[in-house]
């Protein structure tokens, strides 16, 4: 479990009902929150550079475990 790290999105509505988007990436090892962020427009270059942020300098794991949201594009992907 040393190199899977899982990520998630979910809803978040706030006290004027707006809706925002937050992104969870979770470390397995540990069982740590490694990143998180809030949107409240979700894309594939937002995501990508969330990726980004959380794992600098060659730190990615090995596997990424995600579900099959249309908000991963190829743009994610490609970032992967």
């Amino acid at each position: 479990m040393d190199d899977t790290v899982a990520i998630d999105m979910f809803l978040v509505v706030t006290a004027t009902f707006q809706v925002l988007y937050a992104l969870i990436v979770l470390g397995h090892e540990r069982r740590n929150v490694i990143h998180f962020n809030v949107t409240p427009n979700p894309t594939q270059d937002w995501l990508a550079r969330q990726i980004t942020e959380a794992f600098l300098w060659d730190t990615a794991p090995r596997f990424l475990p995600r579900d099959r949201d249309s908000s991963y594009g190829q743009t994610f992907r490609d970032c992967v």
